[in-house]
């Protein structure tokens, strides 16, 4: 499913049943008006493909082409200098193109020099390549990274299930995190 969705007179959105089976029943909500917007070129060729990948591509057909941080950067970035071999290589492996969490950490890691919106970047993937991953899982750890955890106690958050074992105290101040201490008690390491 692509495109703008609009709430009726009371407020709801209805999600079509097929979005509903193939994605559960929790959807995060990302705004579109926030941050840098995606070049038109890359927001275009993301809404044509999104339509035709739900329609034409069988559920259980793998993808066969691994899509770099790279190729993903210079369909994101205004005027990257390999726009137009992305753009080419995107519309020859459309129904193809896999990535992985490694994808998006390195994404998260960039995104501070580069000044992008992550959220909807991590959503453009999302629509255009095959993940075999939860997308929960990555939209938490921006969330988390909006909390002040760097990318990587991020990700470890998002990956917890809501218990980590630590000594890093940012967990501390994670809602719905229960950091269990690694470090010893205090009247622990004294009776050492």
């Amino acid at each position: 499913m692509s495109g703008e969705v609009r709430t009726d007179k009371r407020g709801r959105v209805t999600i079509p049943k097929e979005v509903r089976d193939r994605y559960g029943e929790k959807f995060r909500l990302v705004e579109l008006d926030s941050g840098r917007p995606l070049p038109m070129s890359f927001a275009r060729r993301r809404s044509m493909i999104s339509k035709k990948r739900l329609a034409n591509r069988p559920a259980n057909r793998p993808a066969n082409m691994y899509a770099d941080l790279d190729f993903w950067l210079a369909l994101l970035k205004d005027g990257d200098w390999l726009t137009d071999r992305a753009e080419s290589l995107l519309k020859e492996h459309e129904d193809d193109l896999e990535v992985s969490l490694a994808t998006f950490i390195e994404l998260f890691l960039v995104e501070e020099r580069l000044s992008f919106d992550r959220e909807r970047a991590v959503t453009a993937i999302l629509e255009l390549a095959t993940y075999e991953g939860n997308p929960n899982v990555v939209y938490q750890a921006s969330e988390n990274i909006d909390e002040g955890l760097n990318t990587f106690d991020a990700f470890h958050a998002a990956l917890s299930s809501g218990s980590i074992i630590s000594s890093d105290r940012a967990y501390d101040e994670l809602t719905g995190v229960n950091r269990i201490r690694l470090e010893p008690e205090e009247n622990e390491d004294s009776a050492a």
